[in-house]
């Protein structure tokens, strides 16, 4: 901790009631060889790195209570990570979606892809036209169509699609 990161710290204890400004204004107005600047100060006091990189943190007036859980890091379970990153996974979940899940309702593909959001994620491409999704599409006048595998099958069956 330098000279001055301890001179702010025992301002800050002596005069807790003062607002950062404040205490930076007076801190300055008793010591200006020892800082450039009021800005440079307020710094100190709001817990920035100065030179050497040595944080000051504030002190609390309230304590959190110990009972209510304030982690700010989240970890992620191996469910939520393929949920996010995993493209067959996010493939296979706009699939099985409910809103076109239901008999008779197709998607042209391009629709489908924007409504999903795959666009622009790396190998989507390659897994839409995997055999696993096969039951899930058809083709008409080379144009995808995306459906429930039984109305798709059924589309097949007319000769509607391919």
């Amino acid at each position: 901790m330098t000279e001055a990161q301890k001179l702010v710290k025992s301002y800050r204890e002596e005069f807790p009631d003062l607002l950062p400004t404040q205490l930076a204004k007076k801190i300055f107005h008793d010591f200006p060889g020892v800082f450039r600047s009021v800005e440079q100060v307020r710094s100190i006091i709001r817990g920035r790195t100065v030179g050497s990189g040595i944080l000051i943190t504030h002190p609390e007036k309230n304590p959190p209570d110990p009972s209510v859980k304030t982690d700010i890091v989240k970890s992620l379970s191996g469910q939520e990570l393929r949920n996010m990153y995993n493209i067959k996974a996010i493939v296979i979940r706009a699939l099985k979606s409910l809103p076109y899940q239901e008999e008779g309702i197709f998607w042209r593909d391009a629709d489908f892809v924007r409504r999903f959001g795959l666009h622009g994620r790396p190998g989507y491409r390659a897994i839409l036209e995997s055999e696993e999704t096969r039951p899930y599409r058809g083709k008409a006048q080379g144009q995808i169509i995306w459906g429930h595998p039984k109305s798709i099958e059924e589309m097949k069956n007319e000769g509607t699609l391919l």
